[in-house]
């Protein structure tokens, strides 16, 4: 399956602070609220676990406040690791959906993500925590199931 997306969000990676995971969600819903508005779909990249109960954890979403993320992005920081998530109604929710769904474990050479490359580009706003990115060139995505590989290129 390949897709393309012209904009993506990310949980700032050097602001992120487990303690303020409510605040974070805050941002999220407003954001997913605005591309629901635009009938925008997104990238959407963050630490930890979406959807967790334990705000510790990463951030406790809910459906609603993410649905209009086709690709959700679980990464791992230097600090921070956790398990991907394993819930069932998450899980339901992506293949109803058929959003993707990556893990990026911190450290990994073959699994990783470019903050720095994120980071560079001129965002299109910016939250305490949230960053959106628009482009006029497309991050395309690819997801081979059957493989278990997928890749966002820039």
């Amino acid at each position: 399956m390949a897709t393309a997306f012209l904009s993506t969000s990310t949980v700032d990676s050097g602001k992120f602070d487990k303690l303020h995971t409510l605040d974070i969600l805050d941002e999220i819903k407003a954001l997913n609220l605005r591309m629901r508005e635009e009938d925008r779909e997104y990238i959407l990249i963050g630490p930890g676990r979406w959807g967790t109960r334990d705000r510790f954890l990463g951030i406790p979403v809910r459906w609603t406040d993410i649905d209009r993320a086709k690709v959700i992005v679980e990464a791992g920081l230097d600090g921070f690791h956790v398990d991907s998530s394993q819930g069932t109604h998450f899980f339901h929710n992506i293949v109803a959906t058929q959003a993707g769904y990556f893990y990026v474990p911190f450290g990994e050479k073959e699994a990783f993500i470019d903050w720095d490359f994120l980071g560079a580009i001129t965002p299109a706003c910016r939250g305490n925590f949230l960053v959106h990115i628009r482009r006029e060139e497309p991050f395309k995505v690819e997801m081979f199931g059957r493989s278990g590989v997928a890749t966002v290129h820039k």
